[in-house]
């Protein structure tokens, strides 16, 4: 099976924290798949984490690992699947959102919009599902946080996809 079969990819992200605020982690786990969902043509998984942040941010940076990846594959259909009805909430500007997060904020909201621009609909979509339930790949992409909040503690190194975008922004 090819990646020209491919015609959508699934995401699940999470995020998790050692405590809160403290070192976080986010996981990503995401399946390219054929039209009928039923053949996985490619897997992957992304992680990353701070040493000193809130679970709302490592929430936001899930998000933001999932659509990097959405944004690598432009001939797809992308489903992100999160357990943060916050970040969809705010994202798609259902909710206002706080000052301090509003740089990440409209980072994802103009990833967002260059994943769907120039397509005659929506390619993308950022669906909630209940954390913690037994979804399979929302409790993947939880193990992935799980792991990358351990690899910090044993480490004390950041690392993840959110430094390239945001290594240069420094909260108010």
């Amino acid at each position: 099976m090819t990646l020209d079969e491919a015609t959508h990819m699934k995401i699940w992200c999470d995020g998790g924290m050692e405590k809160n605020p403290g070192i976080g982690g986010y996981g990503l786990y995401a399946k390219i798949v054929d039209d009928s969902a039923s053949k996985v043509i490619k897997r992957f998984k992304s992680s990353g984490g701070k040493l000193r942040t809130t679970n709302i941010e490592m929430e936001i940076f899930a998000v933001l690992a999932s659509l990097h990846y959405a944004l690598k594959f432009p001939d797809l259909k992308v489903t992100i699947y999160t357990d943060s009805q916050w970040t969809i909430k705010v994202v798609t500007k259902e909710w206002k959102v706080q000052k301090k997060h509003a740089h990440k904020i409209l980072l994802l909201q103009q990833m967002l919009w260059n994943c769907n621009h120039g397509y005659e609909e929506e390619r993308v979509r950022l669906k909630w599902v209940p954390g913690h339930s037994g979804v399979p790949g929302n409790e993947i992409a939880d193990d992935y946080a799980t792991d990358a909040v351990q690899r910090m503690v044993r480490t004390k190194k950041e690392f993840g996809i959110w430094l390239h975008y945001l290594k240069d922004y420094e909260e108010e």
